[in-house]
């Protein structure tokens, strides 16, 4: 249905104005009647409103998780503190340093001052609020409890934004190291070797294989640095539309959970994660196969979603939760025990809590293991590099030395 934009005045003769999704000019002007406005004017543009639709979702992938986190929060303790939701989303608006942010909150309040729920006016913005933040808010809702649910999520995505910060730290310096010797290598191959070539040349004897192959890549470097671009370019535009298909995506979550060091760290976080969104959606009152729903949709590993995705049938027909989790080759025997033990408790979200929380110290540990190994591999590598080439320049010489000898 087309999207009219409207002007009107309330019964206390304010002037307003939104956006209405209606079939016709006389269904948005009965809908205004019915909530006690008087419209003046009522526009429709569908090409205007299909191009600010792609704009708006152009613009929703500008607020980072950051973002999204301090809104929960803020919006949590408002209604904790006793504000309408319409005014606190203003405060929010006013006071958040992202102006998109504050633009899609001051867009809500009006959507809830028109007549919508916060669930449904927040599914407007889904590059921003996940189907997780939007089912967790609606059963919010239906239970009365919204001033909870936002807290219980706040605490979720400060979590998340925590265990980020703390892989982007412990990641940081491995990286920067990769960089520099990845700087010096270029750095020797465009300015160094050069003038060991000039020398090799007036030797006037064959060279070293090593050698040979040194100054080759030396020669790629210096005189066809203009390919790289395109090539570099056409690797990422490749890359991207098949990482985009079935079997790409397929490929890609096979091998990082399958790499060495990093593939262990991504199994338990994606294992935290699911059973902590698990957990989360069930102590708000969301049902069971919803919530494998929405958490096999929220993990970005196709392999652990397929298997997500048969969990959710095995529960759908009837299996416990635990019994279907025994049969995965993904998930350790230990989670399918203790949710066992919930169910046979009737406290399954206690266990789920649990389980999350050892995963998580679990993460932390596999984080500080990782990059506690990662380090003298990249100086490993760097050293072999560089004793490759100073192996490399170092041969015609020992080779001159032994022919006069």
């Amino acid at each position: 249905m087309p999207i009219f934009t409207y002007k009107a005045k309330n019964i206390s003769g304010q002037q307003i104005s939104g956006t209405i999704e209606a079939e016709n000019v006389q269904s948005v002007t009965k809908q205004l009647r019915e909530k006690g406005y008087f419209p003046s004017s009522i526009t429709s543009d569908e090409k205007k409103d299909t191009l600010l639709n792609k704009l708006n979702l152009f613009r929703n992938k500008t607020v980072k998780h950051k973002g999204l986190v301090i809104f929960t929060r803020r919006l949590a303790d408002s209604l904790k503190g006793g504000l309408q939701l319409t005014r606190a989303l203003n405060v929010i608006s006013n006071q958040t340093e992202n102006p998109e942010l504050s633009k899609i909150s001051k867009e809500i309040a009006i959507a809830i001052q028109e007549g919508k729920s916060l669930s449904e006016a927040l599914k407007t913005y889904p590059a921003v609020f996940s189907t997780m933040y939007v089912s967790m808010i609606h059963a919010g809702e239906t239970a009365g409890v919204l001033d909870i649910v936002l807290s219980r999520l706040a605490d979720f995505n400060e979590r998340e934004e925590e265990l980020r910060f703390r892989i982007n730290s412990a990641l940081a310096y491995p990286v920067i190291m990769l960089f520099v010797g990845l700087a010096s290598v270029i750095f020797l191959l465009s300015f160094v070797i050069p003038r060991f070539e000039v020398m090799f040349q007036d030797l006037g004897q064959s060279l070293p294989l090593p050698t040979k192959i040194l100054l080759f890549l030396s020669h790629i470097l210096r005189y066809y640095w203009w390919l790289y671009i395109p090539v570099i370019i056409a690797s990422i535009v490749f890359i991207k539309k098949w990482s985009a298909t079935e079997k790409g995506k397929n490929f890609i979550s096979n091998l990082t959970l399958k790499t060495p060091l990093t593939g262990i760290f991504i199994k338990k976080d994606i294992i935290s994660r699911f059973i902590r969104m698990l957990s989360l959606l069930l102590v708000n009152g969301v049902p069971i196969l919803k919530a494998l729903d929405i958490a096999k949709n929220s993990i970005d590993n196709k392999i652990f979603s397929a298997d997500i995705e048969r969990v959710y049938k095995d529960v759908k027909e009837g299996l416990g939760l635990s019994k279907s989790l025994q049969k995965s080759s993904l998930f350790p025997p230990l989670i399918a025990e203790m949710i066992s033990i919930g169910e046979e408790t009737g406290n399954m979200e206690t266990s789920l809590t649990r389980i999350a929380e050892s995963y998580e110290r679990e993460v932390e540990y596999a984080i500080k293991t990782m990059t506690s190994l990662l380090e003298p591999v990249i100086i490993l590598f760097a050293g072999l590099v560089v004793c490759f080439i100073a192996l490399s320049m170092l041969l015609p010489v020992f080779q001159v030395s032994s022919g006069l000898r």
